[in-house]
């Protein structure tokens, strides 16, 4: 017990000791303290505030050189809107003389678009900008006829200012992707509308070409925007659906469509195609059988249903009009290598005679296939495509084949169902010939032979 006494002693000596500290000297070490967490504390805010500092000052720079840039673009476009060629010029700069004659020939392309576009606005509004060192780029507006342009013009900060160089390809901007379930998308800071417009119209294209088709499943489909492509539009990868797509603002596009309507026929064909391969497993069709025409009447009754352009597939649309869409798919499981137009038959119930189908842009291809085989003197295949039970018209088209083929080729432009003479059904088609203004109409006649539409006339 003495013991434990003891060490309770000891341990209360140190207690009373500890708070026995003179309080001057615990608040003078307490003051030094916050002294030194508050130096700490203004030494860290002058070290931000430094750094904020310097993080303006360079975002003024930047605004500064972008605001020289925007203004070198005002001068430029300020010099063609006038006709000003000597200060257009003197904003040109290169190593080599060949920029510089190209840019005379710009400043001649503008001048005579001055005369033969009703509106020709040069705004020089700059639609985006980036500075990156001493390079620059600038995307440029443009109106002409109502319609906004977008083109992409390159500069370089020389002691005098910027000046507008030759096209650096590799100053397209950051990497970007778009995914989507069917659609990815790789491009550059520069594409970004066509990217977004790309994404959303390839992924309704799919759907709509595979519920038409009757695709087991929707493909995914990867696309590829480059600025240096050779090709406005090919597949990188087939096989895994990785198609590459050239910018349109290399040469120039619609500020507000740059994925315009010639651009979407280009890529609807390659998309149609492709579906129509992945159904087929790549079959190859043989000119000048039927199927060759019918495999392509189908790629552009697809294109049409993509773009909603008109591109003549009226057979394709009677089918699918009268008959279901669907028809269009199982038609496409039907083709052979050597395939006729009987298959048709197959997918729809009325006999062909009966079907009310439009077949102007078939019996085109049919003629223009006669005159072709003419020219090659394919007698045997040339012959197939009459009705020969009739002397008469075996005659006639001996006599056809002896002439010759024909300078300006035939284009049906109306056709009416009617019997032939020995009972058979038979098609009255107006063919005109010629251009608008220099044109002949003629009737050709076909006989319906086996369900194959036979040359009567």
């Amino acid at each position: 017990m003495g013991r434990i006494r003891l060490e309770w002693d000891i341990e209360t000596q140190k207690i009373e000791k500890s708070d026995s500290e003179d309080p001057k000297t615990k608040w003078a070490r307490r003051r030094n303290l916050f002294r030194l967490l508050l130096l700490i504390l203004i030494l860290i805010g002058l070290a931000g505030a430094g750094v904020l500092f310097v993080q303006h000052r360079l975002e003024e720079v930047e605004d500064q050189l972008d605001q020289l840039l925007r203004d070198t673009v005002q001068a430029e476009v300020a010099a063609l809107r006038i006709g000003d060629f000597d200060t257009f010029i003197n904003l040109q700069r290169s190593a080599t003389n060949e920029w510089l004659n190209n840019q005379q020939l710009t400043y001649q392309h503008y001048e005579q678009l001055k005369t033969t576009t009703s509106e020709l606005k040069l705004t020089g509004t700059v639609l985006a900008s980036e500075i990156e060192g001493q390079r620059g780029r600038a995307i440029v507006e443009e109106i002409i006829d109502g319609v906004p342009y977008a083109n992409v013009w390159f500069y370089w900060r020389y002691a005098d200012g910027w000046r507008h160089v030759p096209p650096d390809l590799t100053f397209w901007g950051e990497e970007k992707t778009i995914e989507s379930d069917k659609v990815t998308i790789r491009y550059r800071t520069v594409d970004e509308m066509f990217a977004q417009q790309l994404q959303e119209t390839i992924s309704n294209w799919l759907t709509r070409g595979c519920t038409i088709l009757g695709c087991s499943q929707t493909p995914q489909i990867t696309i590829e925007i480059v600025p240096d492509s050779s090709e406005t539009a090919f597949w990188a990868d087939e096989a895994n659906w990785v198609l590459r797509l050239q910018s349109p603002y290399v040469t120039g596009a619609r500020a507000d469509l740059p994925f315009e309507i010639q651009l979407q026929i280009l890529v609807a064909n390659t998309i149609a195609e492709r579906l129509i391969n992945m159904q087929t497993n790549y079959l190859a069709v043989n000119r000048p059988h039927d199927v060759f025409y019918l495999r392509q009447a189908v790629i552009g009754y697809l294109v049409e249903q993509f773009v909603q352009v008109d591109t003549n597939s009226v057979l394709m649309e009677s089918i699918a009009d009268q008959y279901g869409q669907d028809k269009i798919g199982q038609l496409v499981q039907l083709f052979t290598p050597t395939a006729d137009m009987t298959i048709i038959q197959q997918v729809v119930q009325p006999p062909l005679g009966q079907a009310n189908l439009d077949w102007r842009d078939f019996i085109t291809w049919r003629l223009s296939l006669e005159n072709e085989l003419i020219t090659s003197r394919s007698e045997g295949e040339w012959l197939n495509l009459y009705d020969t039970n009739d002397e008469t018209v075996r005659s006639t088209a001996y006599t056809r084949y002896t002439n010759g083929t024909l300078m300006t080729l035939p284009v049906a432009i109306d056709q009416l169902m009617q019997t032939s003479a020995s009972g058979l059904p038979q098609l009255r088609v107006t063919a005109r010939v010629g251009t608008e203004g220099f044109f002949r109409d003629e009737i050709v006649l076909f006989n319906l032979v086996n369900n194959i539409w036979k040359r009567a006339s």
